[in-house]
């Protein structure tokens, strides 16, 4: 029953080193601990505050585009007013002299037939170009070219425009930068119906016409006393516009900037995806608690949430009040996390280093504890069979040192009463309880 005892015992160097090594790494692992806490926490915070920051640029941004659009347009509005207002009155004296016709309906970027665009007047003389239909009076066409020549310059100047038109106020395209669209009937589209009360933006939409997805922006066209005779439409060019959207700088790897609105309840993907190339401008989205839902319904926020393919990410949301939509710039968890799990990694190495050297340590230091404690032990056990030639090399200046010297004088006391018999009994007695006792104190040890 000893030998399982001695067996399973856990002796004083073990003690030691598990002593040493746990006091010498355990406060380097809670400062570990609590230095990464403290970066995560403050890694997102900042994360998201640049995210928040991104958010409130690209949304002021967007507004920019818009109120700078709608003021091109109004500026050409104005240029073209007064011959507009000359189209309209040549227009109005033609009808005495001929009926009018029933014009076809113009859908809301319907595709044009096989007509290629009007060339510019900058690269076509007035030489060349056609001469009127023979159904159009003189003096009609030759305003129209005037109003055609005005923006056709515009457009050729500036391209954030696909398109211009001029309808006059019943509805009937008076002027287009594209001959299919003229004279068409646009009395049921959107645009013009606003445009007759102000200056409108209409939201995106794929057009047919260039294959892009396009908005229009129309106002009203004042004549000199102030009164609507017309509505100028304009098709903008959105490459730049959705430029603004997905750019993901200050995003990261994994950052994305969404768009969409809430038509009829449900939730309208209004730019395209990064993420998802699959996903473009009209894509329907669930009606749920998720950031981007939660911005096209007017709400602003930033937090710790999830995307549509769950994975968690950091968001913030805003309502863009210009076009009533709802803006998400967010960027994955982990990406934001990066330089903390890179930080995890070197403290874990520094750890394990730390570890390393402590347990060599521990070792040593165990060692020059122990061995000394062996030899007194291994001195005791030869004293009590009766060997007396037992020497200690111990040179510890130390307690350990001392309890050497102590033993090899209570060896040479020994060794000199049973020389010389002078002992008295009383001492044999006294020496010989002191030994016992050490022995007891050694097999104590020893059984622990």
């Amino acid at each position: 029953m000893s030998s399982e005892k001695r067996t399973f015992r856990i002796t004083l160097a073990v003690k030691l080193f598990v002593t040493l090594v746990t006091f010498a790494s355990l406060p380097g692992a809670v400062m570990a601990w609590w230095t990464l806490e403290r970066m995560t926490e403050s890694n997102l915070e900042s994360r998201l505050a640049g995210l928040q920051a991104v958010a409130d640029t690209k949304a002021e941004s967007i507004d920019r585009f818009i109120e700078y659009r709608r003021g091109n347009v109004e500026r050409i509005a104005s240029v073209v007013a007064e011959r507009v207002a000359e189209l309209t009155a040549e227009i109005e004296r033609s009808r005495t002299a001929s009926p009018v016709e029933e014009l076809p309906d113009l859908d809301d970027g319907e595709e044009l037939a096989d007509t290629p665009p009007a060339p510019s007047p900058a690269e076509t003389p007035e030489s060349e170009a056609a001469p009127p239909e023979p159904s159009v009076d003189a003096a009609v066409a030759d305003a129209n070219a005037a109003v055609r020549r005005v923006l056709g310059l515009v457009l050729w100047d500036r391209s954030e425009f696909e398109e211009l038109l001029v309808i006059g106020d019943e509805g009937r395209v008076l002027v287009s930068t594209y001959d299919g669209h003229e004279e068409r009937d646009a009395s049921g589209v959107e645009y013009f119906a606003q445009g007759l009360r102000g200056t409108f933006t209409q939201p995106v939409f794929l057009s047919p016409i260039t294959e892009r997805h396009t908005m229009v922006v129309s106002t009203p066209i004042y004549s000199e006393d102030r009164e609507v005779i017309a509505v100028l439409a304009a098709r903008l060019n959105l490459d730049g516009f959705f430029g603004v959207i997905t750019d993901a700088s200050g995003q990261g790897e994994t950052g994305e900037t969404l768009t969409a609105e809430k038509v009829d309840g449900s939730i309208i993907l209004r730019s395209p995806s990064r993420k998802h190339p699959d996903m473009g401008p009209g894509t329907e989205l669930p009606n749920d608690d998720s950031s981007i839902a939660s911005a096209a319904r007017g709400d602003v926020g930033a937090g710790r949430t999830v995307d549509r393919d769950g994975t968690e990410v950091l968001a913030a949301w805003r309502h863009i009040d210009q076009l009533g939509w709802g803006l998400v710039v967010e960027t994955e968890v982990d990406e934001a996390l990066k330089p903390v799990a890179a930080l995890r990694q070197t403290l874990w190495f520094v750890f394990l280093v730390v570890v390393v050297i402590a347990a060599v340590i521990a070792i040593l230091l165990a060692g020059t504890i122990v061995r000394p404690l062996r030899q007194l032990r291994s001195a005791a056990d030869r004293i009590s069979r009766g060997d007396m030639g037992v020497s200690l090399d111990i040179d510890a200046r130390d307690e350990v040192g001392e309890l050497a010297e102590s033993f090899e004088r209570m060896i040479a006391a020994i060794r000199f009463f049973r020389e010389r018999g002078q002992a008295p009994h009383s001492d044999d007695e006294m020496l010989r309880e002191e030994i016992e006792r050490e022995a007891a104190a050694q097999r104590e040890e020893e059984g622990r």
